[in-house]
């Protein structure tokens, strides 16, 4: 008969009766509390930490990839990068480059403010 092994090739460690029975009340309290799920809560507060301190939060100067998400969380582009390289409107709802390719106009989504 074969018998289970964690990664490192020992027998897994049993549960003890304690741990057993924290683990019972666990799953009946669970049963218990009915299927019905409350609503999140709005508002509030949104702490969000990093290893470490962005030099900037321009994010047209930013080269930290660990600071581009608190970035990105703050800032929106008026146009989003696909993968091939291409660009697709993001807050801008289109945009148009002048023949001379030094003209670009863009125009924004509805509700969009700077």
């Amino acid at each position: 008969m074969a018998r289970h092994r964690t990664a490192t090739g020992t027998p897994p460690r049993r549960a003890r009766p304690s741990e057993r029975i924290i683990m019972r009340c666990v799953l009946a309290a669970a049963a218990l509390s009915g299927s019905a799920v409350a609503a999140p809560p709005s508002g509030g507060t949104l702490t969000w930490g990093v290893e470490t301190e962005p030099t900037t939060f321009n994010p047209q100067l930013n080269g930290q990839a660990k600071a581009e998400l608190i970035l990105r969380a703050s800032f929106e582009s008026l146009l989003a990068r696909k993968p091939d390289g291409s660009y697709v409107p993001w807050l801008a709802s289109g945009y148009q480059v002048s023949a001379d390719g030094l003209t670009y106009t863009f125009t924004l989504r509805d509700g969009v403010k700077f």
